[in-house]
């Protein structure tokens, strides 16, 4: 790196005052942009056990900002959450922050919120965190089938299903898709899609490893529903 970029670079860095805590949910400047990179808007989680993956786990522009959920792995870790990014790149991590694993997200258009993670928004900008789906790993939500209206479906990466009602948030599980698709004993679920059209639900698993490899097992899911009746698996692959 050239040296002025690294002189750049350091600048940037939050400066640490002796004694005094800085405001995580503060409103921050972009810092200074090294290349077409601003530092300051990495994430990081800095808490004990946050050591093996963070980042951000899913993007929408939505109220005039750009909200970005934090993607910590196996819900391990602390320090991230909701981030709220403005049109002159003054950000923040949002006071409702929950630290998780989250990369689902959806506008409802019907009533004009977006659901991204386990949050909530709706179009002046007023956050609710659903605090089931908060514990949750949620990777996808998709419209519900027969009340698309007034509900949502989320998924989340172990198998369980929600049906999520946009207005009071009250969450109900519709079922353990590890049950209802018949992953092998011993398995790890790892759902990664979700998506509903033309009257059907369709979910993905790509969970893989070496006995899926060596042909003990095949813990892979594609599989779709119809709202009502037994869920079809169309293929045992990883997807």
């Amino acid at each position: 790196m050239p040296l002025g970029a690294l002189l750049a670079l350091l600048a940037a860095l939050p400066a640490q005052s002796d004694g005094q805590e800085v405001d995580p949910h503060a409103w921050r400047g972009p810092g200074e942009r090294v290349g077409h990179v601003y530092p300051e808007l990495t994430v990081s989680a800095p808490g004990v056990g946050s050591r093996t993956e963070a980042g951000i786990g899913a993007l929408v522009p939505w109220a005039d900002r750009l909200w970005a959920v934090g993607y910590v792995a196996h819900k391990r870790g602390s320090g991230i959450g909701l981030y709220e990014i403005r049109s002159d790149l003054s950000w923040r991590m949002h006071p409702a922050s929950v630290t998780g694993t989250y990369a689902g997200r959806m506008v409802h258009w019907e009533s004009e919120q977006v659901f991204i993670g386990p949050y909530a928004i709706d179009a002046q900008g007023a956050v609710r965190v659903v605090d089931v789906l908060a514990a949750e790993r949620v990777t996808a939500i998709a419209r519900h089938l027969s009340a698309p209206r007034d509900k949502v479906l989320v998924l989340a990466m172990e198998g369980p299903l929600y049906e999520l009602d946009v207005r009071t948030l009250e969450t109900t599980k519709v079922c353990d898709l590890t049950e209802e698709l018949a992953l092998p004993p011993g398995s790890q679920p790892h759902f990664k899609g979700m998506a509903s059209a033309q009257g059907r639900l369709v979910v993905a698993n790509n969970s893989y490893d070496e006995r899926d490899y060596l042909g003990k097992h095949a813990a892979g899911r594609l599989a779709w529903w119809d709202g009502e009746g037994a869920w079809e698996t169309l293929e045992e692959s990883p997807y």
